[in-house]
């Protein structure tokens, strides 16, 4: 039956990260109030310039009725096509029309055109009096798409400066978020990261008191405390090692004696090998140990012997019967000066406590001379055998028996 305590929810993946979540934002709430202010701008502005334009167009036809009067009155064609061209020329009008309505052999029409044909337009005729009298009829042909032109015009002049507007918002918010939001982040992000580490690493400084600030802050305690748990741990832990190492190594004697009088061994004819990490647990507890041992009849070899925090004084108090030196000693022999100083330094201790010396991981011939000319005559390694079965063992014995 499952605990409903331990239920984990999945995790959902997500696709944008905070950073890029906040970007985002960013970049919608000042565009988004951009787009809207031109929507809102486009149709208050036709709004206002509805009855603009009206006025506009108005005093157009006031303007054309005066310029057409007199030459209308008095028949002048000339006339007409001149006050025809000024009217024309101006902005709003695309069009004119003169039909003199003055009773002659002909009536007199004069027309003029600026816009192009496909331009949709307004047309809008005024009757043109003298005295009272209609003396022609007066027809304007306006931009119908004139407020659209002028829309146009403030649309995109709106646009830049709300583009400068929101570029300049854009780039003093990215500034903002990146110093007070996304760096101390990444700060965040690397001192979490380092909070299970047991190495030593540099504090945070948080001198700002903001909620990232606090939050770091929090963080440099956690670590601190975890160092000190650490700490305590580790202690516990090697206490615990040595007392277990202490249980091993009392009962050893004991049950070695029992084992060799259990197979008939006489003194000497047994060789014990123990780690010298096991032997520098509990120095006390290894020489009453060794003490124990060497009183039931066995020899004692040191393993892997320059590996820990050994030194001449336990060297000397433990007094083993034989060592190894470790194969990391032997590896880059002859090539390697330090290891050279190093095994030469163990064996000239060993000979002047006669202590027995075994080389590991003994694999070339140039190790084998370098060793022998030390004066380790013992050695061990691939260049002399591998792990091979016990009946393949005997046999080699044997054939080397015979041959010598």
């Amino acid at each position: 039956m499952t605990d409903p305590m331990r239920f984990v929810p999945p995790v959902r993946p997500s696709h944008f990260s905070i950073r890029s979540t906040i970007l985002l934002a960013i970049i919608a709430g000042m565009v988004l109030p951009a787009l809207a202010g031109l929507a809102l701008d486009a149709h208050f502005s036709r709004a206002l310039h509805a009855p603009i334009v009206e006025r506009n167009r108005a005093a157009a036809r006031l303007l054309a009725a005066s310029l057409v009067t007199v030459p209308a009155w008095t028949l002048s064609e000339p006339g007409l096509q001149a006050a025809a061209d000024r009217i024309v020329a101006e902005p709003s009008v695309c069009g004119v029309e003169v039909l003199d309505l003055q009773p002659a052999a002909a009536p007199m029409r004069v027309a003029r055109r600026r816009c192009p044909a496909q331009t949709p337009v307004v047309v809008a005729e005024t009757p043109v009096l003298h005295e009272g009298q209609s003396v022609a009829r007066l027809r304007l042909q306006f931009d119908d798409t004139e407020i659209d032109q002028m829309l146009a015009v403030r649309t995109r002049q709106l646009a830049a400066v709300l583009a400068a507007q929101v570029l300049v918002g854009m780039l003093v918010l990215a500034g903002v978020l990146s110093v007070r939001v996304l760096r101390p982040i990444n700060r965040l992000r690397e001192q979490a990261g380092t909070l299970a580490s047991r190495e030593p690493t540099p504090l945070q400084h948080w001198p700002r008191a903001d909620e990232l600030g606090q939050l770091g802050r929090y963080l440099n305690d956690v670590r601190a405390r975890l160092l000190d748990l650490f700490g305590e741990l580790q202690s516990k832990n090697d206490e615990l090692h040595r007392m277990a190492m202490h249980d091993q190594l009392t009962g050893l004697p004991d049950a070695v004696r029992a084992a060799m009088r259990r197979h008939g061994m006489k003194r000497g004819e047994l060789e014990i090998e123990l780690t010298e990490s096991a032997l520098l647990a509990d120095t006390d507890g290894a020489l009453r140990t060794i003490a124990g041992l060497r009183e039931a009849g066995a020899l004692l070899s040191i393993d892997d012997f320059g590996t820990g925090y050994s030194s001449p004084s336990y060297l000397k108090l433990l007094k083993p019967d034989k060592l190894k030196i470790d194969r990391s000693f032997v590896r880059d022999l002859p090539h390697d000066a330090d290891d050279h100083a190093l095994t030469q330094a163990i064996m000239a201790m060993a000979q002047a406590l006669q202590i027995t010396v075994v080389a590991e991981g003994v694999e070339e011939t140039a190790q084998r001379d370098l060793l022998l000319k030390l004066g380790c005559v013992l050695q061990q390694g691939y260049l002399f055998g591998r792990p091979m079965p016990a009946s393949e063992l005997g046999a080699r014995l044997a054939t080397t028996a015979t041959s010598a």
